[in-house]
């Protein structure tokens, strides 16, 4: 049975002010697409879109402050000059998993001894192998199109839609 999603207006300005506000700290698209999925009504549309395989109250991205990214290649490790220097770098966490017996979190993208790293594209990468994000994505290059003029194209309308979601152009751009 499809789950039947209350109606979310979402505006395009908000989502345009999202994915504009990391362009000087991230240099991938991932960072503005994360920014998408952490804007409130979003947000919660997604955990509430992944219930059936996460328990929504341990789905999380959660923000790392740090230096910017721009600039560093992603398994650059010696950029800040230790094992760990990916630590210090700005970033996002997903966590999917919570053990209720021992606390322990899983997720994607913490520092490990492997290097791992903050990226926004790691995380973007956990979020797409572990949850339903697509609309996420698609309310993004929707946002993106319109501001360069273009239209829509029907999948991401359609997936929009799949989830309740009302995307209002009010960018005063007309494709």
């Amino acid at each position: 049975m499809t789950h039947k999603y209350s109606k979310l207006t979402v505006k395009a300005s908000q989502v345009k002010r999202a994915m504009d506000g990391v362009k000087d700290t991230f240099d991938d698209c991932q960072a503005q697409y994360l920014e998408v999925l952490l804007l409130p009504k979003v947000y919660r549309r997604w955990r509430e879109a992944n219930r059936d395989h996460h328990n929504p109250e341990t789905l999380t991205v959660e923000r790392v402050a740090g230096m910017p990214h721009k600039g560093y290649a992603p398994d650059d490790n010696r950029a800040v000059g230790d094992a760990k220097g990916w630590s210090k770098f700005a970033g996002y966490l997903l966590y999917y998993h919570r053990n209720p017996d021992t606390g322990d979190t899983y997720g994607w993208n913490r520092v490990g001894t492997d290097g791992y790293s903050h990226s926004p594209s790691r995380c973007w990468d956990g979020i797409s192998r572990e949850t339903i994000h697509q609309f996420v994505y698609f309310i993004g290059a929707s946002v993106a199109a319109w501001s360069r003029g273009e239209s829509l194209n029907h999948e991401a309308s359609d997936v929009i839609e799949r989830y309740g979601i009302v995307l209002v152009n009010d960018l005063g751009v007309n494709p």
